[in-house]
């Protein structure tokens, strides 16, 4: 069977018991489990008893000397009803206390478990390890679960302002495709309204997964708080029975909590990757295919050498995709490429067109410093932008040359 949740079980009853008070409704008797309670033991950590209970709890020699309070008195004390140091039978053994605690079954014992069934196990008296467990449970629950929390607040505040980037992002282009469809006739308008439902259904693609993992972390942060508010609670407020009871149940939710955020994204999951580009100077070419809505994502740079060689031609591939993944046309005039070499930038920098939706790049190296490549849309860098290229080292009969040369001095 599993063992038994004291430190719920115990939360559960004040609960109740509270709610009762609160109603003005006297608890039962711990005793007898029927009549009203009249008196409190404070020996036995709150124990109501009623007044048949009472008068033989007066008689046994074993709580006959125990302090009583009656029901007012225990109400109006300073005795908080989740700190009382209430006493812990066994289940099995319901006349021992149970006042150890089994290592290897993680579980709280009385000494007749110890002499049955934990003879040979590792166990200790609460006590005795109490202090030691408290701290264990500060560092690997409490501390863990602050950095969680911390990462958890600080990814959700990243998706927020992600989420306001994407609607900043879908202004931007309605505003900038409204001013732009302002300067043209009546004949644009449908073109217009389509472009308007495909930007706000890349908005809505957009923000579906932010507000997923939003949803998803903010069901995290309260798991997480509402372990950390038990835990901490638990440490501060249980007693040593309770801590060491609950111990098991603390440090198996921490861990599922730790895999729940370590399989958490602390980033936000997707970010604006759209951008629209005009080209008014040649509009009666457009007309088919106007305001191209460009998804950097699918365009990247194709072919780039890794090095190159003073005065040899570089040349690579851009390829240019739309939201539906078809090749954008007659683009050149969007495709800023700019190379720089050390400190100065290379001005003759050629971009054609090949085929549909592929252009080539190409530029004459001057200097043999490494040549930073970087390809925009719209201002926007495309992927595998910006790129390193690298001098060619020189060939092995260069280096014999110089290696000759060298010596002949």
């Amino acid at each position: 069977p599993l063992p038994s949740n004291f430190s719920a079980r115990r939360l559960v009853e004040t609960v109740q018991l509270q709610d009762r008070l609160e109603q003005n409704r006297t608890p039962k008797c711990d005793g007898c489990k029927e009549n009203n309670a009249v008196a409190s033991c404070c020996k036995c950590g709150g124990f109501f008893l009623c007044e048949n209970c009472f008068k033989v709890h007066k008689q046994l020699p074993s709580t006959k000397n125990h302090s009583i309070l009656s029901l007012d008195e225990f109400m109006q004390s300073k005795t908080s009803l989740l700190t009382a140091n209430r006493l812990l039978l066994c289940e099995r053994h319901p006349q021992e206390l149970l006042k150890l605690y089994c290592k290897d079954c993680e579980m709280l014992v009385c000494r007749d478990c110890v002499l049955v069934r934990h003879k040979s196990h590792n166990y200790s008296f609460v006590d005795e390890i109490i202090e030691e467990e408290k701290a264990h449970l500060q560092v690997v629950t409490l501390k863990e679960l602050e950095e969680i929390l911390t990462v958890t607040k600080e990814t959700i505040s990243s998706v927020e302002n992600t989420q306001a980037k994407v609607l900043s992002s879908n202004d931007d282009h309605l505003a900038q495709m409204t001013a732009t469809f302002e300067d043209i006739n009546y004949m644009l308008n449908m073109r217009k309204d389509d472009l308007s439902d495909e930007i706000c259904q890349i908005t809505e693609d957009n923000l579906y997964p932010l507000q997923k993992q939003q949803k998803d972390l903010g069901a995290l942060k309260i798991n997480v708080e509402n372990c950390y508010k038990f835990t901490k609670k638990t440490l501060q407020d249980g007693t040593s029975l309770e801590i060491m009871s609950a111990k098991k149940q603390m440090l198996e939710r921490t861990k599922y909590l730790q895999e729940l955020h370590k399989n958490s994204p602390t980033s936000p999951v997707t970010k604006p990757s759209t951008t629209i580009c005009y080209q008014l100077d040649q509009l009666k070419e457009i007309f088919k295919n106007l305001a191209i809505v460009v998804d950097l994502q699918q365009c990247s740079v194709e072919d780039a050498p890794e090095t190159f060689r003073v005065d040899e031609l570089v040349r690579f591939h851009v390829v240019l995709k739309d939201t539906k993944s078809r090749p954008i046309r007659n683009a050149c005039g969007i495709i800023n490429a700019e190379v720089i070499a050390g400190d100065e930038s290379v001005t003759s920098t050629v971009v054609e067109s090949i085929t549909e939706g592929n252009y080539a790049v190409e530029f004459l190296p001057k200097k043999v410093d490494d040549h930073v490549v970087s390809i925009k849309v719209n201002n926007n860098y495309i992927s595998k932008s910006p790129l390193r290229i690298a001098h060619a080292l020189p060939t092995s009969a260069a280096l014999s040359y110089f290696s000759d040369s060298d010596s002949s001095f």
